[in-house]
This record gives structure tokens, sequence and C-alpha cells, in this order.
């Protein structure tokens, strides 16, 4: 149970999308670096904190980029990151109703002697019982950093919007695997494509 949980919890703010990255946004988020830059002060809360140039989000177990305008946010429990593009101007007018932004996430789990190509079906399988309108469509095996990694795609319409879902999973030592999941809006998916793949080059693993 605690597994299934750690994955839905890759896709939660997808899936939860009426209440989406706005209702994180609105708690103030979180900013787990001092020195992160503070945007003028009297733009709204979702600028508060953003990089001013790009910068390294570090945790005991990976570390990984911040580019410039983007704000790491308070993560849902069992999430080790989640960074938001703050600054993104969002082109779906329903995506903008909820204040969302582009963001990514990175949380860990064990294979279980699983290979990364299995434990990727399993993953798709998961997210299907609670998402049975999501389409994965391009999969391949890549190198992030000299480690293994799978990386796909997905579509997904929620509540009469349209997402594009980008995940990496990377593995580590021994039995870890890392999933760093990006979520955009169909519309603004070309824009960040390139974006997101430079970040998920950066990551890397202690």
């Amino acid at each position: 149970m605690k597994k299934n949980l750690t994955i839905i919890l890759i896709f939660i703010v997808i899936l939860v999308v009426g209440l989406g990255i706005g209702w994180f946004l609105g708690r103030g988020g979180y900013d787990g670096n001092e020195k992160t830059a503070q945007f003028n002060e009297g733009s709204d809360d979702i600028f508060q904190g953003a990089a001013r140039q790009d910068e390294v989000l570090e945790r005991g177990g990976f570390s990984v980029l911040i580019p410039m305008g983007w704000k790491e946010v308070a993560a849902p429990t069992g999430v080790s990151a989640m960074v938001v593009n703050a600054g993104e101007e969002v082109s779906d007018p329903a995506l903008q109703n909820i204040n969302f932004r582009s963001y990514y996430s990175v949380s860990y789990d064990t294979l279980k002697e699983k290979t990364i190509e299995e434990y990727s079906a399993y993953i798709k399988n998961m997210v299907k019982e609670f998402a049975p309108n999501i389409v994965f469509t391009p999969e391949e095996n890549i190198k992030i950093n000299a480690n293994d990694a799978y990386k796909l795609e997905a579509d997904l319409n929620q509540q009469g919007a349209n997402f594009k879902v980008l995940i990496f999973l990377i593995k580590g030592k021994d039995d870890d695997i890392w999933n760093m999941s990006f979520n955009s809006g169909a519309m603004d998916w070309e824009k960040n494509r390139e974006e997101f793949d430079r970040i998920a080059q950066t990551f890397t693993i202690k």
C-alpha cells in the first residue's frame, strides 16, 4: 500500500487538477534554499522566492537544477521535491483559472528486483487505475549522468484541460529508482520540452 501511494503521488497534482498547483502556491509554498532570491515584494506570492538565475537543489540523495524563474514549493508527503515554473505564462484559459504552472517532482522508490522496463509497466498500470484516460506514448532507454534511465511521455485530459507528462525513471545504486515527473499544459508543451530535458540531464545521484 505504501508503495502504491508513492507512485500515485508522482501524479497527484495532475489527477486532482481542480486543486492543482494553485493549491500548493496558495499555501505560500516552500523555499528550501535560504539563498534563493526574492522577486519584487509587490508581486504575487507565486513569484516570491523564484530563482533569479539557475541554481542547484540539494537533497540527501540527489541534486538537480532549479532554472531561473522556477521555485521550490511544499511537496506532498512521500515526494522528495517539487519545483514550479513560477513565472510561466500559461496559454490554456482552463489552466489560468486554477493558477496552474508547469512543474516537476522527484520521488524515491525501489525496484523490488524488477527491471527498469518492468517497473515502467508497473507504474503505467497503476496510474491507469486512477486515470483511465491517460495515454502513454513514446518510451526509450536513455542515460542520465551515466545512470540507466527510462523516459516516457503521456497525454491526459482532466476537467476540460489537456496535459502532457514527461517521466524519467532513473536507476540509482542497488535497487534504488528515482522518479522524476514533469507536467505541463498541452498548449505549452513544445516550448517546455527542451527545458524539461535540460533539467532532467542535471539530475545527479549522490
